[in-house]
């Protein structure tokens, strides 16, 4: 059995017996980490307070073969905001879920950091606008990080004159790229226009860093978030039950 110090974030916790809860932590150094933490329930325990979703916290435990066992834990950040306004938790839900659903116990650095960004700018957000880019941006950049990223044809001169605004543009989700609209059949693609395919470089290339001034109309939001839906359900092949609370909105 070894010791581990890290800090992570409480993805999911579920009752472990009358007095203990199993908590689903993602991890900066771990991954994914299910531990277990005794004494929890109890309503002298001050761990309670730092086990709920969003809590990201530093900890120390012990893993053997199956789970983990808490021995320290104190608090970095609560994100209690996000836990107190229902547009945030939900939106802050779909984040969660889905580290939990396709994230593994390997070290991965740069997931982390994806994560702990997109919480704090979901703290932030005050807006419709906000939380739908907030969400197109999520997705985007951590579909890079697993692995699955989106063809947008910018990887060459010969890509940009293909891909350029002027042409009539669709997403092909089987292939997971751009192509032109009348190469593909409807049913196999999404059609798109010149601010789509701009807005999907820009993003990939500067993630949460995007100019105050740059203007992204509704539609397009609605078009790549749709993209980006029927991208993760085709290739992931991951059903989030999150994912039905934001039509709401």
């Amino acid at each position: 059995m070894s010791s581990r110090k890290t800090s992570g974030v409480v993805l999911r916790s579920m009752d472990l017996g009358e007095s203990d809860t199993l908590v689903t932590f993602y991890t900066r150094d771990y991954g994914l980490a299910r531990i277990a933490v005794s004494g929890s329930k109890k309503t002298t325990s001050f761990k309670s307070g730092l086990l709920q979703n969003f809590c990201w916290n530093q900890l120390e435990y012990y893993q053997g073969e199956g789970l983990g066992q808490l021995n320290k834990l104190s608090r970095k950040h609560s994100f209690q905001a996000l836990r107190e306004d229902l547009k945030k938790m939900s939106y802050g839900s779909y984040v969660l879920e889905f580290y939990y659903l396709a994230g593994t116990a390997q070290t991965d650095v740069n997931l982390f950091r994806h994560l702990i960004k997109t919480l704090y700018q979901l703290e932030k957000a005050r807006n419709d606008k906000d939380f739908r880019l907030i969400h197109l941006i999520f997705r985007l950049l951590l579909l890079e990080h697993l692995g699955f990223s989106l063809r947008l044809g910018q990887d060459s001169y010969q890509g940009e004159q293909r891909y350029s605004a002027s042409r009539d543009l669709a997403f092909s989700v089987p292939d997971g790229g751009l192509v032109l609209a009348e190469e593909v059949p409807g049913e196999n693609s999404i059609n798109i226009d010149g601010e789509d395919y701009q807005i999907m470089q820009i993003v990939k290339n500067k993630g949460y860093q995007l100019s105050d001034d740059l203007k992204i109309s509704q539609s397009a939001l609605s078009r790549i978030n749709k993209i980006l839906d029927e991208f993760i359900a085709y290739h992931l092949e991951l059903n989030l039950r999150s994912r039905r609370f934001l039509d709401m909105f």
